[in-house]
C-alpha cells in the first residue's frame, strides 16, 4: 500500500517539471525553425549581393531592366 501511494505521489509531483520541459522544448523547436529560416534568407541575400557586385551580375541586372549596350537591338525587334 505504501509503495502504491509513493508511486502515485511521485507521479503527481513530477507532472510540473514535465510540463515545463514540454513548453521549453516547444519554444526551442520554434527558435530552431526560425534560425534555419533566417540562415536560408541570409544565404540568399549574400548570394544576391555577390551577384550584384560582380560585373556579370550587374550586366544581368541591367539587361533584366531593359538596358542594352550601345548599338544593340532587342531580340525580336522589327528592323525597318
Amino acid at each position: 500500500m505504501i509503495v502504491i501511494f509513493a508511486a502515485v505521489m511521485g507521479a503527481y509531483l513530477a507532472r510540473a517539471p514535465w510540463k515545463v520541459y514540454r513548453e521549453q522544448r516547444s519554444h526551442a523547436n520554434e527558435l530552431l525553425a526560425q534560425a534555419q529560416t533566417d540562415e536560408m534568407q541570409q544565404t540568399s541575400l549574400e548570394k544576391r549581393d555577390s551577384d550584384l557586385k560582380s560585373p556579370i551580375g550587374r550586366e544581368k541586372l541591367a539587361r533584366e531592366h531593359g538596358y542594352l549596350k550601345q548599338g544593340e537591338t532587342p531580340v525580336g525587334a522589327d528592323t525597318p
